[in-house]
């Protein structure tokens, strides 16, 4: 396709001996400003609301009607789409666990989040729940529903349950599914799931950052990392 394109160009067969060849590293170079350009132009024309596009989601489910259901698809298949993108939105959470090892449990007059993932044995396995446009109540509603239907496609398949596979498996049964399905909910704006928790840290920092407390330091208390090094990164 395009590297086809630019050899054409740059390598062109038949022509005169005095005409001109262009550089390869110029075709590459104009093709990538122009690529460069087009991808701002999107940008700026295109707003992007984390908590418009909850409301939207919430709205959608509400109703049960997706205008994008193909016909080899179920409602409750594109339901579980649109459950993972919002779960996604609202809470920051990674792939695996809003699939299968996070829940939202009280603990000393709040709410924290436990089955973090990429935690060390010694270090706290539990973070505060901060959550964008949805109540508790909601987004375990949600993540219910959703691990339902995971369960039950997972025993279609004769594997195992949902209670028994393990994350990674998880991940490289749905991980492609969803990643598409949040491309496609998100009309091309997030290209995949864990851009979603991006989304959320940016919104999450502004609405949870406490008195005194640096951008820095909100990010990592809120996406809960092992170390504030993987905050930066």
């Amino acid at each position: 396709g395009e590297l086809e394109e630019i050899a054409l160009k740059a390598f062109f067969i038949g022509g005169r001996k005095d005409e001109e060849i262009p550089s390869i590293h110029k075709v590459v170079s104009d093709k990538t400003d122009k690529d460069i350009k087009e991808r701002e132009e999107r940008e700026t024309t295109v707003e992007f609301s984390v908590e418009n596009e909850i409301e939207r989601v919430k709205a959608i489910l509400s109703l049960g009607v997706f205008e994008e259901q193909k016909s080899n698809q179920t409602t409750e298949q594109v339901r579980s789409y649109y459950l993972a993108y919002i779960l996604g939105l609202s809470g920051g959470r990674r792939f695996t666990e809003i699939f299968k090892t996070s829940a939202i449990e009280k603990a000393k007059g709040t709410y924290v989040y436990t089955g973090i993932l990429k935690k060390s044995r010694n270090s706290r396995m539990k973070i505060e729940v901060n959550l964008i446009g949805l109540t508790i109540k909601e987004y375990r509603t949600y993540q219910r529903e959703l691990r339902k239907y995971i369960d039950k496609k997972l025993k279609e398949k004769k594997r195992e349950s949902l209670e028994d596979i393990n994350v990674n498996k998880i991940n490289t049964i749905f991980s492609k599914v969803y990643n598409n399905a949040v491309k496609r909910i998100s009309d091309g704006r997030i290209p995949n799931f864990h851009d979603l928790r991006h989304h959320y840290t940016g919104v999450a920092t502004d609405l949870f950052q406490r008195e005194g407390e640096s951008e820095r330091e909100t990010r990592y208390r809120i996406l809960g990392h092992e170390e504030k090094v993987d905050t930066t990164k």
